[in-house]
Order: structure tokens, then C-alpha cells, then sequence
């Protein structure tokens, strides 16, 4: 049977709130004995408000005196129980109206859905353990990290009686390290399954923790990667839940263990020197522990000192290069530090590579880091080999590029939009459409259409920097985005005037005069939306909006 509680609030000859009324249904919902627990007060009342629902809330009662189109209406929010902790309820209610039209009354149900709330949430979690990785996971779960408990999602032999056997999530880790992880790796397996670690790591960064570790399963050492993404916040915005993933990466490994050998042979310095030079640009062996390295540079045009400070050597490498290899969201002066490569570089097999371009993207090169030399089990010595990747990354530019203008085109747009939304990277979204270009492709034919949308394009382009994006959608639709910067909308409009002056001033095109317009519209994520594809959206319609602005001004 599903309760119902009722409420009502009575509005004066202003719209004013003159009275509340809470059932006492609706108090003991809440978990109170009777309405003269509560009280009554709009303050009151918003104050029970999830923080995050309240804004919602506000707006909704700025917006039913004047809004005569509606009736009725109905939402979800969390609302503070009396214990303490926050439920969801529905909410639904009718607009009561006096004869002059003015508000008189909301009169409302609320509905408990906490549990149907709280089981599709489930739901959604178990769903994003198996988007996230799949047949290769030994087990999957969720942790409650400032309750400390755990709930299984998957969990595979051998290690199903340390889940069973423990009531903690801090008893279950313990079990591990003491069971299964080899001795050489415990330290790392301790510091990322530490509560407090994960709390603070995940607050500050988007992406996830991961970490390889040796362990023994069922007498045989394997190799297993230690993955903690984040799941939901609480209320003061600290992570409180996170999704883990034990995978077993051995087989992996080993297939690429006899190919790593060779390679390591091959560049091995002698060979280097005598041979394997007509592959290699140039590379560098880099002492970890003094902080030295020595260059080489096997095309006669060195870049850098034959012989220096490691560090500043890195340094320099940073403010001339950007690192684009998608799985990698950092600076190369982070992902060739010391720190850094002794965390990646585990063992003697180990090969680190990423790939990178210059600023304006007219060369591509993949960085591979070699283990030379160890002390014991600590990476002492690296050797860094440099190699052009050009010609894989022009295949790739052409499927990447609109044929007729030269911009990118719809099917980049897409993967630009998705690798933003994996890194949760800010940027500003512009949708453009011409206005007119129908009659100049009708009045001068095709051909003049075509050259017109390159002139557009050649303007479009003058309007960003080399590091921002510009795309033909198709037809004579394009599309802009923005991505560094103080982006917000005052900047946002600025860029709107600066496109319109730009595309509005007339075209010369083999001696005819030629004018379009443009609509545009924009969307700044995640400012706007959270949501990737609601960007796309919102930049669309708004441009359509201006689009519909731009008729009546004709």
C-alpha cells in the first residue's frame, strides 16, 4: 500500500505565501509524530530541501504565479527525514486560481519512492560495472568508503572466501595483502586501497586510480591491475562511493614479453649506434638517480644539449610538445618524471610509450621509455627513443577531414565531443548555420555555392586560435569548439559577435558580390549540462532560436 501525505499552501491577493499546511500523514513520513513537530513556515519547509534540489524548488515557486499554462505539476527531491538522513519523494500538486486569474492555492500528494529510487540506482551501478570492463575482471564491487562496508558485484575463485569471511571493507583489503598479494607489492596495494587516500585522490581528479600488483592465485604468480573509479558524491560534494575492478592483465603480458625482448635488444646502445639508427630519430639515456642524461640525435639537426639536467631536459620538452595519446590526460613533464616512470616500469619487460605532436600539429612522434638499469628493484636508468609518426596520423587527418573545406568533419566532431566528456574537460560548443546560401546555390549553381563554403570556412578559421577546433557538419552547417580559456557566456557572446561580423561582411567571389547571414548558438559543458550530448543539443536549439530572431529582422 503506498501512503500518501498531503499539504497545501494559500496564497494572498498579492501572491504572496500567507499560510502552510502539512497533513499529519505527511509528518509521519518524515518520521515525526504530527504536524506540530514541523513547523509550518516556508523557510521551514525549503529548509528540509536536499541542497542540490533547493534551487529547482525555488524556481518552481518563482514560476506557478505567472505561469498560466499549466496546472499541474509534479517533481522528484530528496527531503530530510528526522533521523537525519535525506529520502526521495514525489511530488505532484494543482494550481488553484481565483476568478481574476491570480494564485489563490497549491494543493499536493507526496509520495514516498525512496526504495523504487534507490533500486534503479542499483541498477545503474551494476550496469556501469560491466560497461566499464569485462570477462577478464576476478571480481567487481562496490564500497561504501566512509561507511566502510562493500557489496559484491562478481567475485570468482579463489577469492571468494576472504569476501564471505569479512564484515568490513578494511577486514577484506587486510585479507588480501595478507593471502594473496606478494610481498613486493603490498606497500602500493596498501596506499591505493586506503579509504582516506581514495577519498582525497578522487576529489581531486576526474579520471581513476589504477595500480599492477603481483599476487599469488592457486600456487601461481600473476599479474593483476587494482582499479578504483568513482562513484556518487554526499551532500558536501566528497566522494562516497567507489567502483572496484581486480583484472588479471598476466596473459597480456606474456604475449608481449618475447616482442619487448627483441626490442630491447635492438636498441640496446651499440646496436644503436651501428644499425638500428635509420628507424630512430633520436634518443636520449637518462640517469633517474643523478638526474643526467646524454642526447643523441641521428639526423644530423640535434634539438637539444647533447649532455644536461634531466629535469630541466623534461621541461623543456613540455613547453614545446602536447601529449595526445587518449588514454593519457597529463603533461610530458609528469609522464617522464622520475616518479612517474618507476610507478609504470615494474620490471625488466616493461615498455612505456605515448605519443605526442607539437603545438601546431604539423608532427607527430611516439615516445617510447626503455628500462636500462636497476638497483635492486628500484628503475635507476631509462633510455627515451624518439620516432615519427607522421604518415599514420595524415591517414587519419584525411579520415578526420571534410573534404570540400578542409575542416574537420562529423565523424571527428563525435570523437571530440566523447574524449571531452571522458576527461571531463571544459569546453565551449558554437553551432552555426547559413543563412541565404540557398539562393546563391540556385541563382550561380553549385560550383559557386561550394567556393562560397570554403570562403566561409578560410573566415571561420581566422576566428580561433590553432588550438581550438572548427568542423563542416554537413550541408552549410559547421560547428566551433573552444576548449582553454576564461570560458563562460559573457566570452561566449563575445565569440557569437566577432563569427556574425565575420560571415556577414560580403563575399567577392569571381567578380560577384555575395551575401549570408549566420545563426549561431552555443553551450559551454559542464557548465550548462553535465551531459555530453545535451550539449550538442542546447548549442542546436539556441542557434535555431537565433535563426527564428534573424526572419523577424528581415
Amino acid at each position: 500500500m503506498v501512503e500518501n501525505g498531503l499539504w497545501s499552501i494559500d496564497y494572498d491577493q498579492e501572491e504572496t505565501i500567507s499560510k502552510m499546511t502539512l497533513s499529519d500523514t505527511f509528518c509521519h513520513m518524515l518520521g515525526f509524530k504530527d504536524n506540530s513537530e514541523i513547523p509550518n513556515t516556508a523557510e521551514a519547509v525549503l529548509g528540509r530541501i536536499h541542497p542540490d534540489d533547493r534551487s529547482e524548488i525555488i524556481e518552481f515557486m518563482e514560476r506557478v504565479p505567472g505561469d498560466f499554462q499549466h496546472e499541474k505539476y509534479e517533481g522528484e527531491y530528496r527531503i530530510l527525514m528526522r533521523d537525519g538522513n535525506y529520502q526521495w519523494f514525489d511530488i505532484n500538486c494543482r494550481a488553484v486560481r481565483r476568478m481574476n486569474g491570480s494564485l489563490s492555492q497549491l494543493v499536493g500528494v507526496i509520495v514516498n519512492i525512496d526504495k523504487r529510487k534507490k533500486a534503479s540506482e542499483q541498477e545503474a551501478r551494476e550496469e556501469a560495472f560491466h560497461r566499464a570492463f569485462t570477462d577478464l575482471n576476478i571480481c567487481e564491487y562496490y564500497v561504501d568508503l566512509q561507511e566502510n562496508t562493500f557489496e559484491s558485484m562478481k567475485v570468482e575463485n579463489p577469492l571468494l572466501e576472504i569476501f564471505r569471511n569479512s564484515q568490513t571493507w578494511d577486514e577484506l583489503i587486510q585479507r588480501l595483502l595478507d593471502n594473496y598479494v606478494c610481498p613486493e607489492s603490498k606497500v602500493a596495494v596498501a596506499q591505493i586501497y586506503n579509504r582516506e587516500y581514495i577519498i582525497k585522490e578522487l576529489g581531486k581528479i576526474k579520471g581513476e586510480l589504477s595500480q599492477e600488483c603481483k599476487v599469488m592465485i592457486n600456487g601461481e604468480q600473476r599479474i593483476v591491475s587494482n582499479v578504483v573509479m568513482a562513484g556518487d558524491k554526499d551532500e558536501n560534494g566528497n566522494p562516497k562511493h567507489a567502483m572496484i575492478f581486480l583484472r588479471d592483465v598476466t596473459d597480456s603480458k606474456n604475449a608481449e614479453k618475447e616482442r619487448r625482448k627483441m626490442l630491447r635488444q635492438n636498441i640496446a646502445m651499440d646496436q644503436l649506434l651501428q644499425g638500428v639508427t635509420r628507424i630512430v630519430e633520436r634518443f636520449a639515456v637518462c640517469d633517474l638517480d643523478s638526474g643526467r642524461y646524454d642526447y643523441y640525435e641521428m639526423n644530423n639537426d640535434a634539438v637539444y644539449q647533447p649532455a644536461g639536467d634531466y629535469l630541466k631536459f623534461i621541461h623543456y620538452m613540455s613547453q614545446k610538445y602536447v601529449v595526445i595519446t587518449e588514454s593519457i590526460n597529463a603533461q610530458m613533464e609528469y609522464l617522464l618524471s622520475p616518479e612517474h616512470l618507476r610507478k609504470v616500469i615494474l620490471s625488466e619487460e616493461d615498455l612505456y610509450t605515448f605519443e605526442y605532436c607539437n603545438f601546431d600539429k604539423s608532427s607527430y612522434k611516439v615516445m617510447s621509455v626503455i628500462p636500462v638499469e636497476w638497483k635492486g628493484s628500484v628503475l635507476s636508468k631509462v633510455m627515451l627513443i624518439v620516432q615519427d609518426i607522421g604518415q599514420k596520423h595524415e591517414l587519419e587527418k584525411l579520415a578526420n577531414t571534410d573534404g570540400l573545406t578542409g575542416l574537420y568533419n562529423e565523424r571527428y566532431l563525435s570523437t571530440k565531443l566523447k574524449q571531452n566528456g571522458k576527461f571531463h574537460k571544459k569546453f565551449a560548443m558554437f553551432y552555426l548555420d547559413l543563412d541565404r546560401f540557398k539562393p546563391v546555390n540556385d541563382t550561380y549553381g553549385h560550383d559557386m555555392g561550394d567556393k562560397l563554403l570554403k570562403a566561409v570556412s578560410q573566415r571561420l578559421r581566422k576566428c580561433i586560435r590553432n588550438t581550438d577546433y572548427a568542423f563542416r557538419i554537413g550541408g552549410d552547417e559547421f560547428s566551433l569548439i573552444i576548449e582553454e580559456g576564461n570560458i563562460n557566456d559573457e566570452f561566449c557572446e563575445m565569440m557569437v559577435r566577432r563569427i556574425k561580423n565575420a560571415i556577414d561582411a560580403p563575399f567577392v567571389i569571381e567578380g560577384h558580390i555575395l551575401y549570408v547571414n549566420t545563426s549561431c548558438g552555443y553551450a559551454i559543458y559542464p557548465e550548462h549540462s553535465p551531459e555530453i550530448g545535451d550539449i550538442r543539443i542546447m548549442a542546436d536549439h539556441r542557434m535555431y532560436r537565433d535563426k527564428i530572431q534573424n526572419r523577424k529582422k528581415i
